[in-house]
């Protein structure tokens, strides 16, 4: 990165204050100081592990190589943004690599068995779970419908059935 210098009479030159400071370079002049942003050094051949830092905007991701600098990372098209979004949340292990010029994440490194203890499907207006002949429907209405040719209730402590009006033909 460079820093613009300036110049007082009787003074010696010093590197400029922070980015985007202003410093008068005499009588009613002010020069506007800033860095130019040098561009990243390609990494060596091969996928590198790292983690994500920060989202930088879509698809562009800050990450941290393992044993290099922070750098900033594009996502491939196969790989999916919402994969990269939950590596960053999660802190997962990315494997990042060149492709032309750019530095770009290729997936992502899974290292345990991730069990979900409870699952939400969820639908507007009819959720319907289907297996062969047997079939569970949810309706949006609130009624529920079982179909199959048998149905077992396994329930060795108890079975309640709660309902104004219960029918068995």
């Amino acid at each position: 990165m460079r820093a613009t210098r300036t110049m007082n009479q009787g003074a010696s030159a010093r590197p400029a204050p922070n980015k985007g400071a202003a410093r008068k370079a005499g009588p009613g002049k002010v020069v506007k100081l800033g860095r130019r942003a040098e561009a990243a050094a390609p990494l060596s051949p091969g996928a590198h592990f790292a983690k994500l830092l920060r989202k930088l905007a879509e698809g562009r991701y800050e990450a941290s190589l393992f044993g290099g600098e922070p750098r900033e990372v594009g996502v491939l098209p196969e790989v999916d943004l919402e994969l990269a979004d939950r590596c960053l949340a999660e802190q997962g292990i990315v494997l990042v690599g060149m492709v032309g010029d750019d530095a770009v994440i290729f997936g992502a490194l899974q290292t345990r068995e991730r069990r979900a203890e409870e699952i939400v499907l969820e639908a507007p207006r009819r959720l319907v779970l289907k297996a062969g002949k047997s079939k569970l429907e949810l309706l949006a209405e609130g009624r529920v419908k079982l179909s199959a040719d048998a149905v077992t209730v396994d329930a060795p402590r108890e079975v309640r059935l709660a309902s104004a009006h219960v029918e068995i033909p």
